[in-house]
């Protein structure tokens, strides 16, 4: 599936191409496509005092509202990079959702049905808690109907039948991107993947790791980087969360008291990359991009901040305390390695990845309107320090039932999820997908007594046209019933 692709673009970041052919292609394909999906791109950095660049890319309201995604971001060293990051985003995940709403991508079977060309059964309990995993939940997942679609085995070498929608339900975007080459997105985005797969083991098991001695980085780059944020008055602290990957991930840990929002008071961000200088750009510039984020989020769209993707909020220091122990380390005893080819370092991710028995699935998820290359890449078993990875498996066996508009079937699931953890019954957003599940059943007094009970939990649901439009015709339903 790989070919060899030579790098031709190596200022702080890796590409095939210079960000300003990139910015070009992208122009051209967002416009000329048939869905009108671009609207502006819009500089950020202006909103906070750092001055590192990043970018936000405006969605067409009509294609923000059937996707479910509104804007993208982009970072970089220079306007260029953080415009065509933000552009390449849209495109990752305009790529993405659109290949997820073709069915005609879906075969739908049951694994027992499949199985001599589908992935091993157990590969769909990976990701979740291990107390999850158990032969019933096998026993079921053998035999209900599941969507899945082509993808390639970087192990095998071959095409295999993988249930994607299962894992989207976990891991959301993480592993999704689009490159100037096929070869340029997979590498990003395994990148990502171990990104947060580190994040996730330090963060959830309070791991204390290593210090990057901040004077011993000999890069004028990432120096040139550091100081912009020292003479902005914040605080930085430099981690090394490779673990034992053999994959440097290196994350960057701020202290401003001088901030204009709490959310980023105390704020991480990281970066993984074979090459620790370009991971700890990355980290860098991810946590520039954030903070101009959550500025623009509070302060312009008067929206709730949130963490960078995996790390949790820290009030103060004090939370933080098991993140900044750990001793001093030399940024040069980070492990290092780069190649020219982008398929030579592609290799090397997945050889340190099967040497901890992790496994890389591609989906191709280029769109025929648009023509930039973008995958899907998931790596079963990477951890994710999201809800989403955390919740039972009866429930995502639900919500595969639904989406493929079993609903009978579904809510008997669901109320097995409910009985194994009741906890649910007060998070609202699971109650509304239980309401809903019930009234595409046709179960119409059950679909009301979830909508009220959701109507307890979060009064504020009366403000959402979609809340209120669903109970309504559910209660004409009834009443023709």
């Amino acid at each position: 599936m790989l070919n060899s692709c030579l790098k031709t673009y190596t200022y702080g970041q890796d590409k095939a191409c210079v960000p300003e052919e990139t910015i070009e292609k992208a122009l051209a394909s967002l416009t000329q496509s048939k869905a009108t999906i671009f609207s502006e791109i819009v500089c950020l950095d202006k909103m906070d005092r750092i001055g590192i660049p990043a970018y936000t890319c405006k969605i067409n309201q009509d294609v923000a509202k059937a996707l479910k995604f509104e804007e993208t971001y982009g970072k970089g060293i220079t306007p260029e990079q953080a415009k065509a990051s933000a552009l390449m985003e849209l495109i990752e995940r305009y790529s993405g959702f659109m290949y997820l709403k073709n069915t005609n991508h879906f075969i739908i079977a049951p694994y027992k049905e499949i199985k001599e060309k589908a992935i091993p059964l157990d590969s769909l309990l990976h990701p979740i808690p291990f107390y999850y995993r158990d032969n019933k939940i096998l026993e079921t997942l053998e035999s209900i109907p599941l969507a899945w679609v082509k993808a390639y085995s970087f192990k095998h070498h071959k095409e295999v039948l993988f249930p994607l929608p299962w894992f989207y339900r976990i891991y959301g975007t993480t592993g999704w991107a689009a490159g100037n080459t096929l070869e340029e997105a997979v590498l990003q985005a395994l990148q990502e993947i171990i990104e947060r797969h580190c994040i996730s083991l330090v963060i959830e098991g309070k791991k204390i790791v290593p210090t990057i001695n901040i004077d011993s980085i000999k890069s004028p780059l990432v120096q040139g980087l550091i100081e912009k944020i020292k003479n902005a008055g914040i605080e930085i602290f430099i981690k090394d969360f490779s673990l034992d990957l053999g994959i440097p991930t290196l994350a960057v840990i701020t202290h401003d008291n001088h901030a204009l929002i709490s959310t980023i008071k105390i704020y991480a961000a990281a970066g993984s990359h074979l090459n620790p200088e370009l991971a700890v750009i990355r980290a860098l510039n991810e946590l520039a991009q954030h903070r101009a984020q959550m500025l623009y989020r509070e302060l312009v769209q008067k929206r709730p901040g949130a963490p960078t993707y995996c790390f949790p909020r820290f009030k103060d220091l004090t939370s933080a305390k098991f993140l900044l122990d750990g001793e001093k380390i030399d940024f040069t005893s980070v492990p290092s390695f780069s190649h020219p080819d982008f398929k030579i370092e592609i290799e090397r991710v997945l050889d340190l990845l099967s040497q901890k028995h992790l496994e890389g699935f591609v989906i191709e998820t280029t769109h025929p309107d648009l023509d930039i290359p973008a995958v899907i890449t998931v790596v079963p078993g990477a951890r994710l320090n999201r809800p989403s990875a955390k919740l039972h498996p009866y429930l995502l066996i639900a919500r595969q039932l639904m989406d493929i508009g079993y609903y009978s079937q579904a809510v008997v699931y669901l109320e097995k999820a409910l009985d194994a953890e009741p906890s649910y019954l007060q998070v609202p957003q699971i109650v509304c997908q239980v309401a809903v599940c019930y009234k595409k059943a046709g179960q119409y007094p059950k679909a009301i007594e979830y909508f009220q009970q959701a109507l307890l939990l979060a009064p504020q649901l009366m403000n959402s046209p979609k809340f209120l439009a669903d109970f309504a015709e559910l209660i004409q339903k009834e009443g023709n019933s």
